[in-house]
């Protein structure tokens, strides 16, 4: 007879560690020490028991690796940050507002047609000449 299943509840699941530096409520800030614990966090947690030794290895590559990108990811969260004020005073808008996909086919259809005119008199020599 098999062995029963047994599930696996969010009790038996290992909890993440405590952050190293804890969350203030601040949004100025709290996004700055998100980024430094989750870098934090992938040196902290161990890989999967059942990824064995290559498991191991992947989790600190790629803990290294996400050493690396610390100062893009602190860049973009400041961006944010600065810019959070003016998005505030801005009304809230849909997307294709944003792109404005009507100025996508028709101007490009306009361009096109200046183009072929422009070239015209270079394609009806080019066509006289082959005629000769």
């Amino acid at each position: 007879m098999a062995d029963p299943v047994k599930l696996q509840t969010p009790a038996d699941e290992p909890q993440p560690p405590e952050p190293m530096i804890t969350p203030t409520g601040d949004s100025r800030i709290d996004p700055f020490t998100q980024v430094l614990n989750d870098n934090a966090d992938a040196f902290r947690n161990p890989a999967p028991p059942e990824q064995g030794r290559l498991g191991e290895a992947s989790k600190w590559v790629n803990a290294a690796v996400g050493v690396t990108e610390i100062g893009s990811d602190l860049k973009d969260r400041g961006l944010a940050v600065a810019t959070d004020g003016i998005s505030r005073m801005l009304p809230g808008m849909p997307a294709s507002f944003l792109v404005m996909p009507h100025l996508g086919i028709p101007i490009l259809d306009r361009l096109s047609e200046l183009y072929r005119r422009a070239n015209m008199p270079r394609e009806v020599e080019a066509f006289a000449q082959q005629k000769r």
